[in-house]
């Protein structure tokens, strides 16, 4: 992207980049904004999208507004029994909240509530995406292969958007091997 096809700034716009801008070197401050703005495509900050949420949100709603209900009936009123469905609730939405995948600085780092995996890009060997059955059912996740061999790392893909998704596979696109399937029981892509 070239200095001349940015739309003009304010110096305040400007400043909210990063940007130091005077009116004599307004052309250096547009060459250094279109640099930011590539840098910026680089990166990917993606927390769990919205989906999750509300699944998981409703179900446990609603098994509290049962247990609520069913202690209204019943003769004793043991209110306590609808803590458990609701503490069950909110320990969900925080291991929701504490996912992250980030991608900038030339790491990749994913965060969950258990703990945090980094890795420098150009230590990676390869990335895939794997279909991975459990006792509990398949998922999607995406397996990134260090050079050094060490364990790899497993992401779990399903939390994320899609388009966040994409982001990433074309961040990876370098060492991606094979399709960028996301459907566990279909053959959905991004």
């Amino acid at each position: 992207m070239d200095a001349e096809n940015l739309p003009i700034k304010t110096s305040r716009e400007l400043a909210h980049l990063g940007i130091e801008s005077s009116s004599e070197n307004d052309s250096d401050a547009y060459i250094k904004m279109a640099q930011v703005q590539q840098s910026r495509r680089n990166e990917l900050d993606a927390r769990a999208c919205a989906r999750p949420y509300l699944i998981l949100g409703s179900i446990f709603l609603l098994l509290t507004l049962l247990t609520l209900l069913g202690a209204r009936n019943a003769p004793a009123h043991d209110w306590t029994i609808a803590c458990i469905p609701a503490g069950f609730g909110i320990a969900i939405m925080l291991w929701l909240s504490s996912i992250r995948l980030k991608v900038g600085d030339g790491e990749l780092s994913y965060q969950t509530i258990f703990g945090i995996h980094s890795i420098r890009l150009t230590d990676i060997e390869n990335v895939e995406n794997k279909l991975i059955a459990t006792s509990r059912g398949s998922y999607r996740a995406l397996v990134i292969h260090p050079q050094s061999h060490k364990k790899p790392i497993r992401i779990n893909i399903k939390h994320f958007s899609r388009e966040d998704l994409r982001k990433l596979f074309d961040l990876l696109s370098p060492v991606f091997d094979g399709p960028r399937t996301i459907g566990v029981y279909s053959d959905e892509t991004v």
